[in-house]
C-alpha cells in the first residue's frame, strides 16, 4: 500500500470512526432519566418515549416536539407534585412520576420494611377511595409496589388508568400510565411493569456510557496516530527510494 493510499485510508478511517463515535454517544443517551430530587431516582423509558424532569431546560426537544409551553409545564409540575413526565412519539400515552411526603409516608419509611399485614392495611386505605378499583402487590428490583387500576377524570369523562405506588425513604411515589382521552390496555400494564423493573434510587451518575464513549475515542485516537505514523514512515521510505534511484541515474550518467 503506497503512502498516498495509506493517507486516503487514514482519512476515510477517521471520518468513519468519528461518525461511528457520534452514533455511540447518541445511542448511549437512550431514554434513561435521573431525577435528582427523588434520591437520584433513575427510570428507563421505552424507546419511543421522550421525557422531562423539573431540571429540564426550555430548549429540550420535548417542548418543541409536543408543542408545549415551558413555563406552564413547569408550573403544572410544581402544582401537581410532578417530577417526571414522558409521552410517546404519537402523544397518545403519558407516563408520569409524582411524589408527596407527609406524616404517613414518613412513618412507613419504606414498603419493603412492612409486614404483609401492614402492607394490606395500606392497600385497603387506597381501595376505600372511590377512584381506586383494584390493587395487586408486586416487587421489582429491590422495591415493593402496589399496582392499582383506577378511574380518573379526563375532561367530562372518567378513564381507566394504571398506577404503581411505593414508599421509599419517606416519599410516596406514584408512576402512572394513561392514554390521552381513552382507557389503558393490558399492553400498557406490561409497559408499566417493564418501567418499574428499571427503577433504582441513590444512583450515581452512570459511568458506563461515558466510559464506553471515551474508550472508543481513545481507540480511535490511538489508531489514528498509528495510521498517521505508518503513513509518514511509508512516505519517508518512498522518498528515500526515489533519492536512491536519482543518485544511481546520476552515477550512471
Amino acid at each position: 500500500m503506497t503512502a498516498k493510499n495509506i493517507k486516503k485510508f487514514f482519512t476515510a478511517f477517521v471520518c468513519a470512526a468519528l461518525v461511528a463515535c457520534t452514533a455511540v454517544v447518541c445511542s448511549a443517551a437512550g431514554s434513561k432519566i435521573q431525577i435528582e430530587k427523588l434520591d437520584n431516582m433513575t427510570i428507563q423509558l421505552p424507546d419511543n418515549m421522550l421525557g422531562i424532569t423539573r431540571d429540564s431546560k426550555s430548549t429540550d426537544k420535548y417542548f418543541s416536539v409536543f408543542g408545549l409551553d415551558y413555563d406552564k409545564t413547569m408550573s403544572d409540575f410544581k402544582s401537581s407534585d410532578i417530577f417526571m413526565q414522558a409521552m410517546d412519539n404519537q402523544a397518545t400515552t403519558t407516563v408520569t412520576v409524582t411524589m408527596t411526603r407527609n406524616g404517613d409516608s414518613e412513618g412507613i419509611k419504606n414498603y419493603k420494611l412492612l409486614s404483609d399485614e401492614k402492607l394490606y392495611e395500606v392497600r385497603e386505605s387506597f381501595i376505600s377511595q372511590e377512584e381506586y378499583i383494584s390493587c395487586t402487590p408486586d416487587q421489582a428490583q429491590d422495591l415493593v409496589w402496589l399496582m392499582f387500576d383506577l378511574n380518573v377524570e379526563s375532561g367530562s369523562d372518567r378513564i381507566k388508568t394504571y398506577q404503581a405506588n411505593t414508599v421509599y425513604d419517606g416519599m410516596s411515589i406514584n408512576i402512572t400510565i394513561q392514554h390521552n382521552g381513552g382507557d389503558v390496555t393490558s399492553a400498557d400494564y406490561q409497559t408499566l411493569k417493564s418501567i418499574l423493573s428499571t427503577v433504582t434510587f441513590n444512583a450515581k451518575a452512570d459511568p458506563e456510557s461515558d466510559f464506553t464513549k471515551y474508550v472508543y475515542i481513545g481507540i480511535v485516537a490511538w489508531t489514528s496516530r498509528s495510521m498517521y505514523t505508518l503513513g509518514q514512515t511509508c512516505s519517508w521510505s518512498e522518498d528515500k527510494k526515489e533519492k536512491q534511484k536519482e543518485q544511481k541515474r546520476k552515477n550512471f550518467a
